[in-house]
């Protein structure tokens, strides 16, 4: 919960802040743990941020779906964080099927098909991974036609 860390940061003197108090020694001895500010110690403004960005950092690589990132990374050649929406995430599969050689119409049709029944409900790591497992299915199916479409070529 970050109301008790930005509670207590708040805590700090005007004259600790004002002064610009050096704490990246202390920083650094806690780099291995997340940052946090007890109601014993003041916080600099540095130290506040690091520890909410730790946080933040944290919670998203738990709405994070593994079966996603493997699909994105495997397929689309995309490692970056996977998408947090539904729209977003069928957008990045459509792009994705389009760069496959398949035409757009299909891809839109696909996309269209996988994700708008899920659209209005929540954005869950299990909704992530069933998803993402049917487009594993279609990777898997566009590997079998592209090899068959380069044996028939050949």
């Amino acid at each position: 919960n970050m109301i008790p860390i930005l509670w207590a940061c708040t805590q700090a003197s005007a004259e600790e802040v004002n002064a610009g108090s050096d704490r990246s020694d202390d920083m650094t001895q806690r780099s291995e743990q997340p940052l946090e500010c007890s109601q014993q110690e003041s916080c600099s403004d540095d130290t506040a941020l690091l520890s909410l960005e730790a946080r933040l950092t944290q919670r998203s690589e738990q709405w994070e779906s593994a079966v996603c990132k493997k699909f994105f990374s495997d397929y689309c050649f995309v490692t970056s964080m996977v998408p947090k929406a539904y729209a977003d995430l069928k957008a990045l599969f459509e792009g994705c099927c389009v760069s496959g050689g398949h035409p757009e119409s299909l891809c839109l049709s696909i996309g269209a098909e996988s994700f708008d029944m899920h659209k209005d409900e929540a954005f869950s790591v299990a909704k992530q991974d069933t998803l993402c497992t049917e487009m594993e299915a279609f990777g898997k199916a566009h590997a079998l036609w592209r090899k068959d479409k380069t044996e028939t070529a050949a």
